[in-house]
């Protein structure tokens, strides 16, 4: 019995060592205490931002930016769950390069955000896009929403549709209607928490570039793409709690009925692009789902996979351009 209770005691001590609380701040990539050749790392995909690039919302500090012409169509961009859109600078260029003014900024739990100790719920995500239109003064603006981005955009024009003038939706996250095998695993009592602190990074890294289709993977602006989320992945302090708080909680399934709500508030203010070799965010399974739930958007059908943004850029944003 000794031993046993022995056993237990080590198992405890691992357990709470390795699995941060899930309700303090974790930091972000600039202000946590982390190696410095993880901080030259940094300084070199994405230096830490001037103060005035920093904003304390309702449940933590936000990095954005705002750029192009300040007579331009707003834009807000939400990325995906993995990264940042410091990883897709040429996707900002190019909208502001098209006369729009763009505000983008990082998820909590990534790039220079905070990671506060909250659920990454939909309405948790949906509050920070909120919180900082409020900041910076934008009443109204169009959104354009990646992979969980597109989640994260949908929830948010459910919410408050009157501050969405038109919504962009590329490969959407929100339609599966279970979590995928992997994922289950990872969200197990007590084996799930450790695998995640442990050896999740690198389970995660390795799959992510998996994604990305070999004929781009080589080009520069999809280097720097795969080296910055790579850094999120691996050296953001409070990253693999984001991630698993958001595949728990977060708006990557059922959410069916909140996509039909849109789809008849927003009828054909609603643009969806999609790879048809998407995998990640099935356009097979779930392209069809989505054509149902907002019959008026307009759907377009790319050749690509579920990087289709950051690896062809300019298809998507030509599009977008016309639709806005």
């Amino acid at each position: 019995m000794a031993s046993i209770a022995a056993a237990a005691a080590a198992a405890a001590a691992i357990y709470f060592t390795v699995v941060p609380s899930e309700t303090i701040n974790l930091e972000t990539l600039s202000s946590a205490k982390i190696p410095q050749k993880k901080r030259a790392a940094v300084a070199a995909l994405y230096p830490p931002p001037e103060p005035d690039a920093l904003t304390q919302l309702s449940a933590g500090t936000t990095c954005y930016s705002i750029t192009g012409s300040e007579s331009g169509k707003r834009i807000i961009l939400v990325h995906g769950i993995s990264g940042t859109w410091a990883s897709m600078p040429h996707v900002v260029s190019s909208l502001t390069q098209h006369g729009f003014r763009v505000l983008a900024y990082d998820l909590y739990g990534r790039g220079h955000s905070s990671s506060p100790g909250i659920r990454y719920t939909a309405s948790d995500y949906a509050l920070q896009m909120k919180d900082l239109m409020d900041h910076v003064g934008w009443d109204r603006a169009n959104v354009l929403g990646y992979s969980l981005g597109g989640g994260i955009a949908a929830s948010f024009a459910d919410v408050w549709p009157e501050r969405v003038d038109k919504l962009v939706l590329v490969a959407p996250a929100g339609l599966s209607k279970d979590i995928p095998l992997g994922g289950r695993f990872l969200l197990l009592p007590i084996i799930g928490p450790l695998i995640t602190y442990t050896a999740g990074s690198r389970i995660l890294s390795y799959l992510s570039r998996r994604n990305h289709n070999a004929l781009y993977a080589k080009q520069p602006h999809m280097q720097h793409f795969i080296n910055v989320q790579d850094l999120n992945i691996r050296i953001h302090p409070g990253f693999m709690r984001a991630y698993i708080g958001t595949v728990r909680n977060g708006p990557i399934r059922g959410m069916g009925a909140v996509y039909r709500r849109v789809g008849e508030k927003f009828g054909d203010r609603i643009q969806c692009i999609w790879g048809r070799d998407d995998k990640v965010v099935n356009f097979e399974k779930q392209a069809p789902l989505f054509r149902k739930l907002a019959p008026r958007a307009q759907f377009i059908e790319l050749q690509g996979g579920h990087s289709i943004l950051p690896e062809t850029s300019e298809k998507v944003v030509d599009r977008v351009v016309d639709f806005l």
